[in-house]
């Protein structure tokens, strides 16, 4: 009887450490993030945003206003419904105010390229097309003669692991030639700064002697066919003309000798015993006609520094350090646009000034890890992080003390096919005067549907890159027009 009952509790105490061992950790072989990347791949997903505002005021906005504002967005939702079948698919937006419909658009898409429609910029349900390399910020941008680089930038920060893979491995010799030249212009300095023993290389390199290098560089990149191959996959074809075609180079090196560009790019690197790198700023300068007319980023484990300079003259710093496990606290300062134009005192033209953003931060992350509940069969993780602005005696901005909070829940069953749950909110609180603005959103996977292709529209869509500069001013001007009216058709009354 007594083996019997020995044998019992062992029985027992297995079961209660099986149960434990399951309930602590996860019982899939893939975590929440990749189960809703696969998801989102090749399932259908439905979702809702919808924009509350809470208190008596907030951000400069009191009274009558803001009680309109509350008023105006009570009930008004976007709905996002989206679905593959294959390379194709359907993105659907839905505007609500209650169930009242105020506009709708669907994006389609098939792999090579795009189609879209929207009851807010044409009543007559008119189909757009454009390719995969399609410059859509061009479209803000058709009064000018040459496409903007940002958006080359943006395109290959935002390119597939798979094409930044091959990239690097195509761009490794450029690098190694870029680091020859260099060494020449850094000198290295070893000695004590405060505990630590650090190895500083730092110099300054004058535009003039850039120029040279860049235009070898270009040398290099126009013999390069398979760089530019490379190039082309994420360019859009205006930007691939403008940028990738051997037969400007001449054209480039022309401009280059009339650049109207002063300075120097400084270099400052440094490295502890070990090897680390404590800190590697870089300072670029900037021509008189660009956005920026200087650029200063460092990066390391001391933290984070980004200044600039604006081509009107406004300056921006921000600087980072890394605090306590997943907190960040630091500083930024901006100069912000003038609050009015230039206005006349005594007979004189004066200009307003313009007010400056100066605020301590901190940021914090307070992520929780992946648990799964074996009672319910849940999997659920939560992402939360919260930035805190406080104006210091600097600041002649009129922002006080703000806070922004995120929070987002994934949820799922343990099934590889069961949905995956989103929900989350984002807030901004104005800390003086109580109130706050606050996105909800709330979605899941789905089954897909069949969605409808390019393929298969009834019309022919009208083809965004086969018009020339002009019509597609011309239409872009109409769309912003109508998108405009559509606005100001939803912003409350001024109030008192």
């Amino acid at each position: 009887m007594k083996k019997t009952l020995a044998c019992l509790m062992c029985v027992c105490m297995l079961c209660v450490l099986a149960g434990s061992a399951l309930a602590a950790a996860p019982i899939t072989d893939y975590t929440l993030e990749e189960k809703l990347q696969l998801q989102l791949v090749k399932s259908g997903f439905r979702g809702e945003v919808a924009l509350s505002l809470d208190g008596d005021g907030a951000f400069g906005i009191t009274g009558d206003s803001w009680a309109l504002w509350k008023a105006a967005l009570e009930g008004m939702t976007l709905s996002v419904e989206s679905t593959p079948s294959g390379d194709d698919r359907e993105t659907g937006l839905t505007l609500k105010k209650g169930d009242a419909v105020l506009g709708s658009a669907t994006l389609l898409s098939n792999g090579a390229g795009y189609a879209v429609q929207s009851d807010l910029i044409n009543k007559n349900n008119v189909w757009y097309a454009f390719g995969k390399q399609f410059d859509l910020l061009g479209l803000a941008e058709t009064d000018e003669e040459w496409p903007s680089p940002w958006h080359m930038l943006l395109a290959v920060y935002g390119a597939d692991d798979a094409w930044k893979e091959r990239a690097l491995e195509a761009y490794a010799p450029y690098q190694t030639k870029l680091a020859v030249w260099m060494q020449s212009y850094l000198t290295v300095a070893q000695g004590g700064e405060g505990d630590d023993y650090v190895t500083r290389m730092s110099g300054e390199i004058p535009v003039s002697e850039v120029v040279p290098q860049i235009k070898q560089l270009l040398v290099d990149l126009y013999r390069d066919d398979a760089m530019l191959s490379l190039l082309r996959e994420v360019f859009s074809a205006r930007e691939s003309a403008a940028y990738l075609n051997p037969a400007m180079e001449t054209t480039y090196f022309a401009m280059l000798d009339q650049l109207s560009w002063t300075g120097s790019v400084g270099i400052d690197r440094r490295y502890d015993a070990a090897g680390t790198v404590i800190m590697d700023r870089v300072t670029l300068p900037f021509g008189e006609n660009d956005r920026l007319q200087s650029l200063t980023v460092a990066t390391g484990s001391a933290g984070l520094e980004v200044s600039f300079v604006t081509g009107d003259g406004r300056s921006f710093a921000l600087t980072a350090v890394p605090g306590a496990e997943n907190a960040w606290t630091g500083h930024v300062t901006a100069e912000l646009p003038a609050r009015q134009a230039d206005f006349t005192v005594g007979g004189g033209a004066e200009k307003a000034e313009s007010p400056v953003l100066s605020c301590d931060f901190t940021y914090s992350v307070d992520d929780t890890d992946e648990d799964y509940d074996l009672s319910q069969d849940l999997c659920s993780k939560v992402y939360a992080r919260t930035l805190v602005l406080k104006p210091d005696g600097n600041n002649t901005a009129d922002t006080g003390p703000l806070s922004l909070t995120w929070r987002c829940e994934m949820t799922t069953k343990s099934a590889r096919r069961a949905a995956t749950h989103l929900s989350g909110e984002v807030t901004c609180t104005d800390q003086t005067a109580g109130g706050s603005v606050t996105l909800t959103f709330t979605g899941a996977t789905a089954q897909p549907w069949t969605p409808q292709t390019i393929s298969g529209l009834g019309q022919t869509p009208m083809q965004l890159d086969g018009l020339n500069e002009g019509a597609l001013k011309t239409l872009t001007e109409s769309w912003r027009s109508v998108l405009d009216a559509f606005g100001a058709s939803l912003t409350p009354a001024s109030g008192n």
